[in-house]
């Protein structure tokens, strides 16, 4: 893999995969199959579609909205942001979650 940009997302998926898998063993990342995989979340679980960014800036609004796109019926959407150079350098993660997600999560 040649894209650095990619390599860096790739490397966060497996990190989040690997941290969600401690919650849901039965989680799934997205097979790498070229572009014809696209429409899928980048992590799936029984009840939830995840779509993580690793980013210096975020976009909310575009990540929601791809995250949107690609939950298939019956999951609910949410993204995993790690921001870098967040605080004194290091980076942060954070989990962006619509309203009725959360409420499936704790409810």
């Amino acid at each position: 893999m040649s894209n650095p940009q990619k390599r860096k997302g790739d490397k966060f998926e497996n990190e989040m995969l690997k941290w969600i898998k401690q919650f849901c063993p039965s989680a799934t990342r997205r097979q790498q199959a070229g572009m014809t995989q696209r429409i899928e979340p980048d992590i799936r679980t029984e009840n939830f579609a995840i779509e993580c960014k690793n980013r210096k800036s975020l976009n909310i609004r575009a990540a929601l909205k791809q995250a949107y796109t690609r939950t298939p019926p019956g999951l609910e959407p949410f993204v995993l942001a790690k921001l870098e150079n967040f605080q004194s350098g290091q980076p942060l993660v954070v989990a962006i979650v619509p309203l009725g997600t959360l409420e499936t999560m704790i409810g």
